[in-house]
């Protein structure tokens, strides 16, 4: 009787824990294999906010949407964090590539 009077909620914690999954999944792709050694600091902190999760919330939590706020903030801050590391790098690589193509001794 209890779950089905806040059906509705339930509902809106799936579609909401789904939705911060799909993004930490989209966000995790986007990590090289190299680059997890660079971040591993970062992966670790990711994965603390995440912990309670897998843990202590069950559905009966009065915490899941700060969980789901927190965690997205996270994942929001790690996928910014990827994001400039690539563009750096990219940066780096056209530098080093014009570098590469240039003729020091004639």
């Amino acid at each position: 009787l209890n779950v089905t009077l806040q059906d509705e909620k339930y509902h809106d914690y799936t579609e909401n824990l789904k939705s911060m999954l799909h993004f930490f999944n989209e966000t995790q792709a986007m990590v090289e294999p190299h680059e997890r050694v660079i971040l591993s600091t970062q992966l670790a902190n990711l994965d603390r906010v995440l912990d309670p999760g897998f843990k202590t919330l069950n559905w009966n939590s009065l915490g899941i949407p700060e969980f789901i706020q927190k965690c997205n903030a996270a994942i929001n801050e790690f996928h910014s964090m990827v994001k400039q590391i690539h563009k750096n790098a990219q940066i780096i690589n056209g530098v080093v590539n014009l570098i590469v193509g240039t003729c020091l001794v004639k």
